[in-house]
């Protein structure tokens, strides 16, 4: 007899349970007091849009340094630039293949940086430099949501740098270059609609600058740091 009442008493105790599967989004419960409810799968954004595309703005700090080289390529001055403000734009399009992991394809314009220096030593002459250089960048990003929107992710892919040097003296010179660029990324995205979502991200980011020859003087970019600030809107389909 006690051993009865001991099996009833953990029966009745018992959480709700499954009894028949309705549908994909809900069931049939029943809770302890025999009363029988219909539920509901509660789905995530992965499973309920597996694509996305969106639009960003950013603004980038850049860092970086120009070696001014002779013939032989000897270094003959260094200048810094140091967090330079540049506002871009961007734009992706993704795919979710997994709970809580998505991956899109981007596109980016970080800015263009234009410096300039006027020389007065050659009165009545004015020698004007004018240096200027625009970044394009395409990468493939990697990222996984562990908490209530926040997330972390990676990127590949490659950056263009467009040079440009403009003296009084010269030709005007231009020159483009193309190199690999990695970057990490650590954002947190909430939701605004049924299928929008707004997304704040933080991403550094690491490519090579290009170079230009002027007047025999090889100017060459060094590694370039970019850190950014961006605020987006994904429409997700």
């Amino acid at each position: 007899m006690k051993k009865l009442l001991v099996l009833f008493v953990g029966v009745s105790f018992l959480p709700s349970f499954a009894l028949a599967q309705k549908s994909d989004d809900s069931f049939l419960v029943k809770n302890v007091y025999g009363d029988v409810n219909v539920g509901y799968a509660v789905k995530t954004k992965n499973q309920t849009y597996k694509n996305y595309a969106g639009l960003g703005i950013n603004l980038s700090f850049l860092t970086w340094k120009n070696e001014y080289k002779d013939s032989d390529g000897v270094v003959l001055e260094t200048e810094s630039f140091n967090f330079k403000p540049l506002t871009g734009v961007s734009g992706v399009i993704g795919v979710r293949p997994a709970d809580k992991w998505r991956a899109d394809l981007e596109f980016g314009y970080v800015g263009k940086f234009s410096d300039s220096e006027v020389d007065l030593d050659f009165i009545p002459y004015i020698l004007k430099t004018q240096f200027d250089m625009v970044t394009y960048n395409i990468t493939v990003n990697g990222y996984y949501e562990f908490w209530r929107g926040i997330y972390a992710g990676v990127g590949a892919g490659m950056a263009m740098v467009k040079t440009t040097l403009d003296d009084t003296l010269y030709p005007t010179e231009t020159d483009t270059s193309v190199s690999p660029m990695g970057a990490l990324m650590l954002g947190w995205s909430e939701s605004v609609g049924e299928r929008a979502d707004l997304d704040f991200r933080y991403r550094v980011a690491l490519f090579h600058g290009g170079n230009v020859i002027v007047g025999g003087i090889k100017i060459e970019e060094d590694n370039v740091t970019d850190m950014s600030l961006s605020v987006g809107l994904r429409y997700n389909f």
